[in-house]
């Protein structure tokens, strides 16, 4: 309980008049003044009940008048009795004037306005930790639901791993059973499984007609030793042969217009090649042009430096 607050619940048990309304944090700063603090704290530990006047000595206290009380005069005389040596515990305080008493109260208030935040800030600090148990339970349950579907997915993947791998034992053991060397298990001869396995008789009797057919049609186009005699003539005697009065006897139409077609690309492809030739040629002959100019041109200069 702060200062404030003890010395309010002080003034409610001496049943000061309407000590219910005070609110014990307006006070919190006079703990905090030296001499003061002193004794408002011996108010609070000391005054109780039994210091109060009760309703029979307040009466006896108010018939005795005011004509009995002390003066201002008489108690300067009882003051006039006390050594003179004697000093006020407060006679060393300097004098304060009304500025510098401001100035002290807004300190005072600033120091209180720290307290009131340090205390707000740690009554947060205390809610935080009081709510930290409930966030912790809370995640505590999503990462218990987490690893149980974690768990439930992977014995649904096992069990599917589990059954394609005695898939797959199943077929080794068919495998094994097909390519068995012992009798009781050889795989029958007249049952196929690959493609390997099958005849290939019909196919390459195909390929031999095929090839036939294309042998024929060869002669037929071609006449015989064609190959030796372009091998041992002269390449520049050859000449572009006019296709187009070029005639097949025995084929289709269809057969002479491809014919035609591809004369009529190779003569393009023989045009081209030798304009390219001649185009590289010509480059050559220029090249070493000036090289021979270069070479002229070095040697006059060495001749220059040399004279």
């Amino acid at each position: 309980m702060s200062g404030g607050k003890i010395f309010v619940e002080t003034l409610r048990r001496i049943a000061y008049p309407k000590a219910s309304q005070l609110n014990g944090e307006n006070f919190d700063w006079w703990f905090d003044i030296g001499d003061e603090k002193k004794l408002i704290e011996w108010f609070c530990h000391s005054i109780n009940e039994q210091h109060v006047l009760t309703a029979e000595e307040l009466t006896e206290l108010q018939s005795l008048g005011p004509k009995n009380y002390l003066s201002q005069k008489d108690l300067d005389k009882v003051l006039a009795t006390c050594p003179k040596g004697a000093e006020s515990r407060h006679s060393n305080l300097p004098e304060m004037t009304v500025e510098k008493l401001e100035e002290e109260v807004k300190a005072l208030q600033l120091i209180r306005n720290l307290k009131v935040q340090r205390r707000n800030k740690q009554q947060l600090m205390a809610s935080g930790i009081h709510h930290m148990p409930v966030r912790l339970r809370d995640e505590e349950e999503e990462c218990a639901k987490l690893l149980r579907e974690t768990q439930e997915q992977l014995v649904a993947e096992n069990a599917k791993f589990n059954f394609t791998l005695s898939k797959v034992f199943e077929d080794v053991q068919q495998l094994t059973a097909i390519y068995s060397t012992t009798g009781s298990e050889r795989r029958p001869v007249h049952k196929t499984i690959f493609l390997s396995q099958l005849s290939l008789d019909n196919y390459l009797q195909q390929e031999e007609q095929c090839t036939a057919a294309l042998t024929e049609y060869t002669k037929k186009q071609l006449f015989k030793g064609i190959t030796e005699l372009v091998e041992s003539s002269d390449i520049k005697k050859f000449q572009l042969v006019d296709i187009t009065s070029q005639t097949l006897q025995g084929e289709c139409s269809e057969v002479r217009t491809d014919y035609q077609q591809q004369m009529a690309r190779i003569q393009a492809a023989y045009n081209s090649g030798q304009q390219r030739l001649v185009l590289a040629k010509a480059k050559e002959q220029s090249t070493k042009a000036r090289l021979q100019h270069m070479e002229q041109l070095i040697s006059l200069m060495r001749n220059r430096k040399v004279s």
